[in-house]
């Protein structure tokens, strides 16, 4: 949903808004972005967890964590995954028959 989000502003910045209260009816193909560009930062699944639904153990050592945040945002943010990032949003947009409403 978040590429599909970008996709949007980008392309299509006059009715995003129409288009992305389409999605939810259920005719609209979303596209699955590259993942290696989406970091989640700490877990979110809180809420879910104290459901009952989730047993497993979500913490995190802040310190590793702030490590890894570290070394993983340089390595996302190098040049060349910018580019690529770009040429997949542009090959979405061009290359795909099934998002009409993104040409």
């Amino acid at each position: 949903m978040t590429y599909f989000a970008l996709l949007l502003t980008r392309y299509k910045r006059e009715n995003w808004k129409l288009i992305f209260a389409e999605s939810f009816t259920g005719k609209l193909h979303i596209p699955k972005g590259p993942s290696q560009y989406l970091i989640l930062d700490r877990p979110h699944f809180m809420e879910v967890k104290s459901k009952g639904k989730m047993v497993d153990n979500l913490e995190v050592d802040e310190c590793e964590r702030l490590k890894f945040k570290e070394k993983i945002t340089k390595l996302i943010y190098r040049k060349e995954n910018l580019y690529r990032f770009l040429a997949c949003l542009d090959s979405t947009r061009w290359y795909n028959e099934e998002m009409p409403y993104l040409k």
